[in-house]
This record gives C-alpha cells, structure tokens and sequence, in this order.
C-alpha cells in the first residue's frame, strides 16, 4: 500500500543508512518513525528514535516521495522542536532491579520525559523543552558509574526550536 504525507493520517519515514557502532548496534540498518504529514513532503515526527541519531520527537523533517513500499524517505530536518533524545539500556537483571527500573521510568515520566519501550531492556527518552535536559542527563551518569543502566545520546537540542540546526549535534551536556 502507497503511503502519502495526507491530512489526518500518520505516516511512515525511514530513516536509512544508520553506522555500526560495533558489530551488533545498532542491530539494524534503518529505522521507521511515525510522523503526521503536514505537506506531501514535510511531517512531525511523532514518535521516539530508537537507533536515529540527530532527531527528536515533534521535529519537522523533509522526506522524499514514498518508495514503491509506501514509505517515506528521511531528507533532512526542516525545523528543530526543543526535544532532545537519549536511549538507556537497564543493565542489572535482577528482580529487584526490574522494581527500580520501573520506579525510575516512572519518575522520568512524572518529571514530564517521554518513554518508549524497545526490545528487550532498551528505552527511548524524551527530554521536552520544559525539563532540564542537563538535570536528567546528571541522572543517567549517576546511574550508569553505579552499573545500573548504560545511556547515549541520540540527539541533544541547544539551539532555537523552530530552527533547523547543523545535521551533526554530539554536544554533550555540561
């Protein structure tokens, strides 16, 4: 089926040609993200990136026309949203351990972060403009000298929302 940027509908962009950072992760080559068209062309992101780097959630993208699989092809990103993007993967498997990582997605979500769950112990963080992006990545340092969880950043915003940002953004927060 032929996916279009159509009012109303959500959309499928693809986000080809991600780099191995080691043998097996990313574990795949490309990811899809959900996006709701706002021309045949330019859609909000409208999910969370689990492997992209350099996108975040709501940010506006240009994609090229469908692919003959009805899939949107990622171009570039038209206007920043303020959202940064960080993904952790829960180290410690024990059942204790599963108790405080569900206490702590639940702290990240009442301090207003964003959570989806990948495979497995991995999950894709949503930092919006409203939350300290610098307060919650202390956070995931802590925790990560601890052995609990291991972090990367998938995108950090440090610009003007509404803007579109150089393509490479690996700045670490301070």
């Amino acid at each position: 089926m032929m996916h279009s940027c159509s009012s109303g509908d959500l959309v499928e962009v693809r986000f080809d040609g991600l780099i191995q950072e080691d043998a097996d992760y990313p574990p795949v080559d490309a990811e899809v993200l959900w996006a709701r068209p706002i021309s045949s062309t330019v859609c909000i992101l409208d999910n969370i990136p689990f492997y992209v780097r350099g996108v975040a959630y709501l940010d506006t993208v240009e994609a090229a026309p469908a692919a003959e699989d009805g899939i949107l092809t990622f171009q570039y990103v038209v206007a920043r949203s303020g959202h940064s993007t960080y993904r952790i993967y829960w180290s410690d498997k024990t059942s204790e351990s599963d108790k405080a990582c569900a206490a702590f997605l639940r702290q990240l979500a009442i301090e207003g972060c964003g959570i989806e769950r990948g495979v497995g112990r991995l999950y894709a963080i949503d930092i919006p403009p409203s939350v300290s992006v610098h307060h919650i990545y202390k956070i995931f340092e802590q925790m990560e000298r601890a052995g609990i969880l291991d972090f990367e950043e998938g995108y950090f915003f440090s610009g003007v929302p509404g803007r579109a940002e150089p393509e490479e953004n690996d700045t670490e927060p301070d």
